[in-house]
């Protein structure tokens, strides 16, 4: 755990372009599946060192973390060795058996940053570098003169939980509670002696456990000795020895009521999980050998550069306002290895592809001014770019930006076609859920999709609903509910009585566009006529729980449907006495974007008085601080080429030089507050 705490320091560290990080770049498996570029130049071009120190040392990074077992009395992250000026890589390769998680920093000083790792660990000479591993031996940390190699791995349990797998590893499946009552199986578990049992263990207990693990250790010595791994995967061509069974205490039949005996007792559970965690160690330390051996065999071909380097023209050459870029691959090889493929065979005799028509993405976390944004697109399969750009190609209802106010708290919009959304869709079903093979599974989905195509009439309905649909927030309202209550007489028996209480409700207004309003209207007659709501002169008021506070009203005027629970709005907006003015900046958004979520976070302060929330003091200036702020936003733009591009971004306030120096110095006064 040690060396996952340093390693985790170290890459926040190595944060940051010189020569050795275009070299750092080509130590990356070709086959990555995501890579990080850590930008220090850029990061430290906005802030100063001086500043950095202060907030790690106010957040106790120096003392706790750094200082704890090293040597290192420096508050100075220059001071440890690493080049946090320059640019740190972090990647994931992904396996059927193993994930690895590599990162890759330049070193500015070894010897500085030698100093860093306690006296408690031991440093070894592994072909020719520098290195310490973690206890298990599965993350190893490297480094020579000029670069630091991390390297994590994780065992994927979907491929150890089958059974192919378990067998040709030597690997114990999970016993349930019966297992272990009723199982001849000794080389499992052992069999419950017929003694009563105590809290202490006896010292046939003791002794059966010591022999348990050291079976557990045999078995891994012997898996790691009989695995041999087959070049460019990490699937094994013989079966490991299963483990030597430990020693049981056999029982005779006439002793099993003595056993019946104790197994209601609490004391018996204590056996059970001794049993599932003598399993569990014994299958851990074959998985932890195995991925051991691969992280070395990992490594070597890293450092050697065997194979292909990773190519990206983008994460060599970063912007100076580009903190962080991050790219991911081929997005749908994470469902291969990560969902749950047997059940899936088990329930339907096949597996599904989860195409979701996303090949890669990628985004980067950049300073424009005093803004912060993660900027980045998608990259759509070209047999899909068609379709998607069909479904997107909509404009928002110019009616609809009145409803932008300023002072608004939030809203969000959603433009897309629905008719050519409705057309797709059958194609785009068949493309997500269809299945890996030619079975009855497979047969179904596109039977589904060939009914719902010729069933629904995409021009009809999109005439119903267009698909530009706008939700505003505009705060919240204090409002008076009644609810129902009892109270009991000294016989206990209840007794209904009305009271009331004050609600803080959110205001909220929903708006779409219809050609053809007639099925909203003759669905409001038959919720009027069956008693679901009433009619209050062309504005439908919803029956709805009255205790929640929220009163929904339906209005249909001049081709469009509002939902809202402020009927004051309503009315004037059917009588045309509704003066709204949009806010340039939100109507913008709205407009420009398929899809446009805002939130107002200088209407916060605001908000938490109306709702009287409680603040701690030493949050009060943060709070007020945010009266300050622009907006929190989440875009999502027009289509170009075959990608979707996104953005997502937090104004801060310009009290100071850029959005970074505010965010390090306001980080450094909630430290000093939180320790006061």
């Amino acid at each position: 755990m040690k060396i996952v705490k340093l390693a985790i320091c170290l890459i926040i560290l190595g944060i940051g372009g010189k020569l050795q990080a275009q070299d750092l770049l080509q130590r990356v498996p070709a086959d990555a599946k995501v890579v990080m570029a850590i930008n220090g130049k850029a990061f430290f071009k906005h802030v100063d060192v001086s500043e950095m120190n202060n907030l790690f040392k106010n957040f106790g990074f120096f003392k706790n973390v750094i200082g704890k077992k090293s040597k290192v009395t420096s508050e100075n992250l220059e001071d440890f060795g690493i080049d946090i000026k320059s640019k740190a890589y972090v990647y994931m390769q992904l396996t059927d058996s193993v994930q690895y998680v590599g990162s890759l920093i330049p070193l500015s000083n070894p010897s500085q940053f030698e100093a860093l790792i306690p006296d408690s660990k031991k440093i070894e000479n592994v072909n020719g570098l520098k290195t310490i591993y973690n206890n298990n031996k599965t993350m190893r940390v490297s480094w020579d003169n000029q670069n630091l190699y991390i390297l994590n791995g994780i065992a994927m349990d979907i491929h150890f939980s089958r059974k192919v797998n378990q067998d040709r590893y030597g690997l114990l499946e999970e016993s349930t509670y019966d297992d272990v009552v009723a199982t001849d199986d000794y080389s499992v578990v052992e069999a419950v002696p017929d003694t009563v049992v105590t809290e202490e263990w006896s010292e046939t207990e003791l002794e059966a456990m010591e022999e348990a693990a050291e079976a557990a250790e045999e078995a891994a010595e012997q898996a790691e000795e009989a695995t041999e791994v087959v070049e460019g995967t990490n699937e094994e061509n013989v079966v490991v020895p299963p483990p030597a069974a430990p020693p049981a205490v056999i029982v005779s039949p006439d002793d099993f009521d003595a056993v019946d005996s104790v197994l209601d007792r609490e004391e018996y559970q204590d056996d059970y999980y001794l049993q599932y965690r003598k399993i569990q160690n014994h299958n851990d330390s074959i998985k932890n050998t195995l991925v051991a051996k691969w992280v070395n065999e990992h490594f070597t071909q890293l450092l050697s550069n065997q194979g292909n380097s990773y190519q990206s023209k983008t994460l060599q050459n970063l912007k100076d306002n580009e903190l962080v870029r991050v790219e991911v691959k081929e997005i749908n090889d994470f469902y291969k290895y990560y969902y749950p493929m047997d059940i899936m065979y088990s329930a339907f005799g096949t597996a599904f592809k989860f195409d979701t028509g996303i090949k890669s993405l990628a985004s980067s976390i950049v300073v424009d001014g005093n803004t912060m944004k993660m900027v980045g697109d998608m990259e759509v399969d070209k047999d899909l770019t068609k379709y998607y750009k069909e479904i997107y190609k909509h404009k928002l209802n110019p009616k609809f930006y009145n409803f932008l106010d300023e002072k608004a708290l939030g809203f969000a919009s959603i433009n897309i076609n629905s008719e050519a959304y409705i057309k797709h869709l059958p194609t785009l079903v068949k493309k997500y859920y269809g299945s890996m093979g030619d079975n009855k599974v497979a047969k179904g989905i596109e039977l589904m999709s060939t009914i719902f195509d010729v069933a629904l009439d995409e021009k009809a309905l999109a005439k119903v609903m267009k698909g530009d649909h706008l939700l505003v927030f505009n705060g919240v309202t204090k409002t008076e509910v009644t609810y129902t209550d009892y109270e009991y007489d000294d016989d206990y028996n209840a007794k209904e009585v009305q009271r009331t209480k004050t609600e803080n409700v959110p205001q909220f207004m929903w708006m779409f566009s219809s050609d053809d309003t007639r099925i909203y209207q003759q669905i409001l007659n038959l919720a009027k006529s069956e008693g679901a709501g009433t009619d209050r002169d062309g504005i439908f008021e919803l029956k709805f729980d009255k205790s929640t506070g929220i009163v929904p009203h339906i209005l249909i005027d001049k081709g469009i449907v509002f939902i809202s629970n402020d009927l004051e709005k309503l009315q004037a907006i059917k009588n045309n006495q509704f003066r709204g003015k949009g806010h340039s900046e939100f109507v913008n958004m709205a407009k420009k974007n398929n899809i446009a979520v805002v939130f107002n976070t200088k209407q916060v302060p605001v908000l938490i008085d109306e709702l009287d929330l409680p603040v701690h003091r030493s949050m009060e200036e943060t709070v007020n601080e945010l009266s300050q702020y622009g907006n929190f936003y989440y875009l999502n733009g027009k289509m170009k080429g075959n990608h979707l591009p996104f953005e997502l971004g937090l104004d801060f306030p310009k009290t100071k030089s850029n959005a970074v120096s505010f965010l390090i110095d306001a980080l450094n006064k909630i430290s000093l507050r939180l320790n006061d």
